[in-house]
């Protein structure tokens, strides 16, 4: 875990060089094509720039998330623990989502019982909450839905999130989704990649609210995450 955290900060240091030269290259290509009038070569470095920009950002996020997973599974992490309106954040994250998930041809519902109050640390469940809205969205089909709900559980909350999915999930893959860089067939493309480590900084921030969370596939194609706080 140490060697992740040290490992994940020197990286950070060339992924924002990388970054910065790549947006002055574009600048300096812009700047040419101005001078010179020939727009299609510009335009055509400007792509290899763009792919460059986002394959280091995407390499910058991965690289932030397994810094911000190391640290959670430390057992020395302390959390800032307060009243939370869990309702008003999941319904806040729940909107954010649903413009989303409009963008992509895929439609978002929910059913969010008010006042659900829970202890926890604001910004790990923040977190939680977006991670598995996030997930839900990303694997779900075009022309897909997914679905939110959330009721008092006991003394705490029950959340679900369910998405249709291209295929049902056996019980091995449900439960092998909250490790690392898992990947079921299902989300085997390119366009999407494994599950990274998304998932499994979700269990990592119940864990560490001493709560509960866990994924199921039944008959039908879909998939519905559960987390007990």
């Amino acid at each position: 875990k140490r060697f992740i955290t040290d490992a994940g900060h020197e990286i950070k240091t060339p992924l924002s060089i990388i970054t910065a030269d790549a947006e002055v290259l574009e600048m300096e290509l812009e700047n040419d094509s101005e001078d010179s009038g020939e727009a299609g070569s510009v335009s055509s470095g400007n792509e290899w720039i763009s792919d460059i920009k986002a394959q280091t950002k995407r390499l910058s996020e991965l690289t932030q998330d397994l810094i911000s997973l190391s640290k959670m599974e430390e057992t020395s992490t302390m959390l800032e623990m307060k009243d939370l309106d869990l309702s008003a954040l999941l319904k806040s994250q729940t909107g954010s989502f649903g413009a989303v998930a409009t963008a992509s041809n895929k439609t978002i519902s929910s059913n969010i019982e008010d006042g659900i109050h829970i202890q926890g640390d604001q910004k790990s469940i923040e977190s939680l909450l977006s991670i598995v809205l996030d997930n839900a969205v990303k694997y779900c089909p075009e022309n897909g839905h997914i679905d939110v709900t959330a009721s008092r559980y006991k003394k705490g909350a029950k959340i679900e999130v369910t998405n249709d999915t291209s295929e049902t999930l056996s019980a091995e893959e449900c439960k092998n989704m909250f490790e690392r860089f898992y990947r079921t067939d299902a989300s085997r493309n390119s366009a999407t990649g494994g599950h990274g480590i998304g998932l499994s900084m979700a269990k990592a921030i119940v864990s560490k609210h001493k709560g509960r969370i866990t994924a199921a596939s039944g008959s039908e194609k879909k998939l519905t995450v559960t987390i007990q706080l």
